[in-house]
This record gives C-alpha cells, sequence and structure tokens, in this order.
C-alpha cells in the first residue's frame, strides 16, 4: 500500500541529506560566505547545479517524448531532487551575497530555475499520493549510494575503476561514495535500479 505518512517536506528533507552527503556546501556556509567566495565560484557553483538539472530535465522530456509512463515518472522525480538543492542554493544566496555582485547572471539562473519548474506540467501525468510515493522509492535509494563502511566503498570503486571515492562528514559521520569526473555522484556496479512500474 501507498504510505500516507511521507509528506514532501520528508521529500525535501531527504534531497538535501543526499547533497549534504555529497559534501555540497550553500552559500554561508564555511568558505562560502560573502567575505570569502569570489563571484566566479558563485557561478561555478551555480553552473554546476544548473547543468546537472538539465540533465535530468532533458531526460524527462525525452521519456515524454517517447510516450513510456515510467521513465517519465522516474524523470520527473529526478528534476524534482536536483532541482530541490538549487532552490536551495537561490535561498541561501539571498540571504549571504547581493544579487549585484554576480552581474547579470543572477537573472540568469533565476530565468533557468523558472524554465525547470515546468517539471509541474508533467507531474499532473500522475496521481499526488503516487507521485508521492515514486519520490519516497527514489529518495531512499538514493540513499543507498552511500555507505559509512570504507572497505564497501574499496569494493565499489574496483569493480568501477573510472570512478572515485569520495568521502565527507555529516554530523561527525563519515560517508563514502563513487563519483565521476564531474564530481557527480554514480551507482556502484549492481546497484538496484528504483522500481516505479507499480505508479504508473
Amino acid at each position: 500500500g501507498i504510505g500516507m505518512s511521507y509528506t514532501e517536506q520528508d521529500f525535501i528533507k531527504g534531497c538535501i541529506i543526499f547533497n549534504r552527503l555529497c559534501g555540497n556546501k550553500l552559500f554561508g556556509e564555511d568558505g562560502l560566505t560573502y567575505d570569502m567566495v569570489s563571484p566566479a565560484q558563485c557561478v561555478t557553483i551555480f553552473q554546476k547545479q544548473l547543468a546537472i538539472v538539465h540533465e535530468e530535465f532533458d531526460e524527462m522530456l525525452r521519456a515524454a517524448a517517447a510516450k513510456d509512463r515510467v521513465e517519465l515518472l522516474d524523470g520527473v522525480v529526478d528534476v524534482k531532487v536536483t532541482l530541490v538543492w538549487l532552490m536551495e542554493l537561490m535561498k541561501s544566496f539571498d540571504g549571504e551575497i547581493p544579487k549585484s555582485y554576480l552581474g547579470d547572471y543572477y537573472k540568469d539562473v533565476l530565468r533557468l530555475a523558472n524554465i525547470y519548474q515546468s517539471h509541474k506540467l508533467f507531474e499532473n501525468c500522475f496521481s499526488p499520493e503516487y507521485l508521492l510515493e515514486a519520490c519516497r522509492r527514489v529518495a531512499e535509494n538514493n540513499l543507498s549510494k552511500y555507505t559509512i563502511d570504507k572497505a564497501v566503498a574499496e569494493k565499489w570503486q574496483s569493480e568501477s575503476p573510472v570512478l572515485s571515492i569520495r568521502s565527507s562528514v555529516v554530523d561527525g559521520t563519515v560517508y563514502y561514495c563513487l563519483v565521476n569526473a564531474e564530481g557527480k555522484v554514480k551507482k556502484p556496479e549492481g546497484f538496484k535500479p528504483v522500481y516505479l512500474g507499480d505508479l504508473v
């Protein structure tokens, strides 16, 4: 059955934890305060997240064009996951750094963020409770890309030599995952993909 206790807020929290485990930081946090961060660094942080959102948005549009409902549901949720962190970055930027610091660039960020919000049109293809259940499964699945066991991480890495291990500390615990050259978290070999087939 579909659990009613899981909410959109739980999903947002899960996405934020996922990003924390990647070692991602928000503006105003160590090294990213107004007195420490350069405009170029700010732009790089936004560019990196926008590229990740764009990739997922593209996959969602391809699934829609192919009329593949399972892939579309997966795509919509992946866009939501990546947009959560973009929105967190924007909120923290607003609270820490004057917009003029980036010249006209911040207008581009806002414009793109608005375009990506159009994923909501595709959310309407699914019932709200099924969409939320898909969100729950994807968020849970994302967290299984991490381990607190270094030996497990080393085993993963030996099976995927092109990827490297990244560690990050959250609340005093060290988490390990695999990342590609761009720093994107990748699935370990034999990783179970999330099943959404019963939700469409």
